[in-house]
């Protein structure tokens, strides 16, 4: 029997920065240009710090579970066809 190698980049998700590489890098297209078109020391400063912020709680939700987004969105869009209830779909209307 042959053994095959499981190589490690083909297991890995994709992170950036430590975090979703998509909710990485969206939260970088929108908070680093507004202080370019603003020109102001307090939006870079707030800018900034809101880039820290929203960056640390992505790499801190990461370090948790990496497919939380994507279990997240599943759930959304499955939510019309499995309800937290127990009940079945026809006893509901009584």
């Amino acid at each position: 029997m042959s053994t095959h190698r499981i190589y490690g980049s083909i297991r890995q998700q994709h992170t950036f920065m430590g975090c979703d590489r998509e909710l990485s890098l969206i939260t970088l297209l929108v908070l680093i240009p507004i202080p370019l078109f603003l020109w102001s020391g307090t939006v870079l400063l707030a800018s900034l710090g809101l880039a820290a912020a929203a960056l640390t709680l992505l790499r801190r939700m990461a370090r948790h579970d990496l497919l939380l987004r994507k279990v997240y969105l599943r759930s959304l869009r499955y939510a019309p066809f499995y309800s937290a209830r127990p009940l079945p779909r026809a006893a509901r209307g009584r």
